[in-house]
């Protein structure tokens, strides 16, 4: 191996990167934070509230559930947002914050999750957290899920396996939008939507224990929370037009160790540079159409969720913009056409 491909703790000899910055940030530039409802609200039962997946999860998401609430559980209290949300937001104005990204307990709004009229006193209250923002101009960010499942929904249908989601899911965000869309420009639909392959009761509400689910699934599951944020995404549209509004993924993208060269800092980084993990490309794109795209990963027609395995027309993708998903190479992608059951494809399915 050649001297200079060791690498090495001599830091004299590694590139200097120098920051770019052209001056103060523009005046339209949103500076702020973000937080959960489970992470600061607590008030748990108050306020006509019910359960959510959050309170029976007193060690996090990578521990198992509790059968009910227990002092433990640390959210249970939270930062008590819910008392003190006017020094809250006073302080958060102190650091000069513009936007805050906050979410809305789901079953603050639906105690259970299925009902058909929302908790009246769920609502004022954040029409008061609304009115305080608004007092120090700082633009509301909302999350409308983010990991609050009701517990309701987990115990009672199984969370987002079931399609029944999709239907509870609509009502709530369409309360939402007439209530809150002449207010909040900005809205997420689900937090980190793609993390249900690793944490499905967090995540998804999902009951069954992980080791007891198969792949199809998980990825039944991913299918109605991504058709329930496209639904979203149209009442949106409908009831409050002038909104924005968008879906997170978990990700963590990478960069390739080939481009790892002393000169590199001294090179923009380019789509081809940079790689998504293959699960994650399932989330990026899919818009109110249903549209899925993944060129990077080939999967098996057993583990898809059953509306597109059974319905939806299938597209081989020959070319594709390296924006979302890294390049296949080409014998890649002409084994995965004439490969059975086996594919990197396009799926479009309409609902």
């Amino acid at each position: 191996m050649h001297q200079d491909q060791h690498f090495t703790h001599d830091t004299q000899s590694l590139p200097i990167i120098k920051p770019h910055l052209h001056g103060a940030f523009p005046p339209n530039f949103l500076w702020g934070g973000a937080s959960a409802a489970n992470q600061c609200e607590g008030a748990w039962d108050e306020g006509g509230k019910g359960p959510s997946i959050q309170d029976v999860l007193p060690h996090g998401g990578l521990s198992p559930r509790s059968a009910a609430p227990t002092p433990d559980n640390l959210k249970l209290e939270g930062t008590d947002f819910y008392h003190r949300y006017p020094e809250d937001i006073a302080l958060l104005a102190e650091m000069g914050f513009k936007v805050f990204r906050f979410s809305i307990a789901w079953s603050r709004i639906f105690p259970n999750g299925d009902e058909t009229e929302p908790n009246e006193e769920g609502l004022a209250f954040y029409d008061r957290v609304l009115d305080e923002l608004e007092e120090y101009g700082i633009e509301p960010l909302i999350t409308i899920s983010h990991y609050e499942t009701p517990l309701y929904l987990a115990e009672q249908y199984n969370g987002w396996v079931s399609r029944d989601l999709i239907d509870f899911y609509e009502r709530y965000c369409r309360v939402l939008f007439e209530r809150y869309g002449h207010r909040v420009k900005y809205w997420l639909t689900f937090n980190e939507i793609n993390s249900v392959l690793h944490l499905p009761f967090m995540s998804g509400g999902i009951n069954t224990p992980k080791e007891q689910l198969s792949e199809q699934d998980l990825y039944q599951a991913i299918h109605h929370e991504l058709v329930a944020s496209a639904r979203a995404t149209r009442a949106a549209r409908e009831l409050a037009p002038h909104a924005q509004i968008g879906c997170m993924i978990l990700a963590m993208p990478t960069l390739s160790a080939h481009t790892i060269t002393p000169g590199c800092a001294r090179r923009p980084y380019t789509p081809n540079t940079l790689t998504l993990p293959s699960a994650t490309c399932t989330f990026v794109e899919p818009t109110p159409d249903i549209s899925y795209a993944c060129s990077t990963k080939k999967v098996s027609s057993s583990t898809l969720p059953n509306e597109i395995g059974k319905t939806s027309k299938i597209r081989s993708i020959l070319s594709r913009s390296a924006t979302t998903c890294p390049p296949v190479p080409a014998a890649t992608q002409a084994a995965a056409k004439a490969a059975k059951g086996i594919f990197s494809v396009e799926c479009l399915t309409r609902h």
